[in-house]
């Protein structure tokens, strides 16, 4: 098995008996797209299959109430979920490995957009969701 990134050699390893295999890689850009493919034991090349790297979701957050102390919500576990306000990062909250958080966050008022979003420990975010704090 050959793992190319850009005709780049990034990685190789031989499947188990089973045809089982697990190619431990470094992380990319998500949007990044990878080349897989296999030479059989009889030196026969397989098809090249593309792959790209998956993006983060964008978490998932449950209704904002004005003053309320916290906002949780959904996202992909071992991620850290951040508050933004005013183009600044207000709060922060790990994700579980149950892919929950809770921030706790001062109280705001009605109409107020906050923008959360995920980052994992490689350095990549998603794309943010607006939450509207509402009455």
């Amino acid at each position: 098995m050959f793992v190319l990134n850009g005709g780049k050699q990034i990685a190789t390893k031989k499947a188990d008996s089973k045809g089982n295999f697990s190619i431990p890689i470094s992380a990319y850009k998500p949007g990044t797209k990878l080349t897989v493919y296999v030479i059989n034991t009889n030196k026969i090349e397989s098809d090249p299959v593309t792959i790209t790297v998956a993006t983060l979701a964008t978490p998932k957050v449950s209704a904002v109430k004005q003053n309320a102390k916290a906002l949780s919500g959904t996202a992909e576990a071992g991620t850290t979920a951040y508050v933004k306000y005013n183009s600044k990062v207000v709060a922060s909250a790990k994700v579980s490995s149950k892919g929950k958080f809770t921030i706790k966050i001062k109280g705001y008022k009605k109409g107020v957009k906050l923008y959360v979003y995920v980052k994992n420990a490689y350095g990549y975010s998603s794309a943010s969701k607006v939450v509207t704090v509402s009455k």
